[in-house]
């Protein structure tokens, strides 16, 4: 995960926020970027909730709640822009994504800052084998630019985020693979090729990046008790 740096806080979610339409409730992430594009209002802000995953001992789960904004001027070229009345934006952005933290009865909140470049969808993927960390894929669709896909690891014990950097650099996506130990975790680096992927693993502890022949016995730890879910919506005229 290249761009996108986290600073630790404690924060709360926004309240008074309308419902969403049946149509999105629950949604997969695609079909919400499909339905929050259609929507030609002024701006709107949607609320969800990320997959909940839960460790392997079954002590601890996490998840993201994050709102997304977008935001369409009435005059401009890109409202209403083709036969299908999808409104590109102006503007797209996270400006809530809080890290859920649920461990023995106690919960945490952690602020990971407000995104400005674009929409940010987040998919915990694995714990790793001790539970320590926690491997989670975004999925980024910037303004005015190209999506993409991105890993980024949790370190549930420092309350840290790990930016893998350099990880993938000449793949245009990634997605968690799982870990290899307790401290290494696996990258697939994916290409708009169909034939064009490999293997990388990330060093949590130095940082230092291998490449691999194939998944090579990576897995992945704990798993989805609550899927994916849009919880409410507001629109602006």
């Amino acid at each position: 995960m290249k761009n996108f740096s986290l600073t630790v806080a404690l924060a709360t979610l926004p309240v008074g926020l309308g419902q969403l339409p049946s149509f999105a409730q629950p949604s997969p992430t695609v079909n919400l970027l499909e339905a929050l594009g259609q929507r030609c209002n002024r701006a709107t802000e949607v609320s969800y909730r990320s997959d909940q995953l839960i460790s392997a001992d079954g002590e601890t789960t996490v998840y993201f709640e994050a709102v997304l904004r977008k935001i369409v001027r009435p005059d401009s070229t890109l409202h209403r822009a083709d036969t299908d009345d999808y409104c590109f934006p102006d503007v797209r952005e996270t400006p809530v994504r809080d890290l859920v933290i649920e461990h023995q009865g106690e919960i945490q909140r952690i602020d990971t800052g407000a995104y400005e470049y674009g929409y940010i969808l987040y998919s915990p993927r694995s714990f790793s084998p001790d539970g320590r960390y926690v491997a989670i894929d975004l999925q980024v669709a910037f303004t005015g630019g190209s999506p993409g896909d991105y890993v980024g690891v949790f370190d549930l014990e420092q309350g840290d985020y790990i930016p893998l950097t350099a990880i993938c650099e000449q793949y245009e996506f990634e997605q968690t693979a799982g870990f290899l130990d307790v401290n290494t975790v696996s990258v697939e680096c994916i290409g708009y090729g169909p034939a064009e992927s490999l293997f990388e693993q990330f060093d949590l502890t130095t940082g230092e990046i291998r490449t691999l022949p194939d998944e090579f016995g990576s897995s992945r730890y704990g798993s989805v008790t609550r899927p994916f879910e849009v919880i409410q919506t507001q629109s602006f005229d």
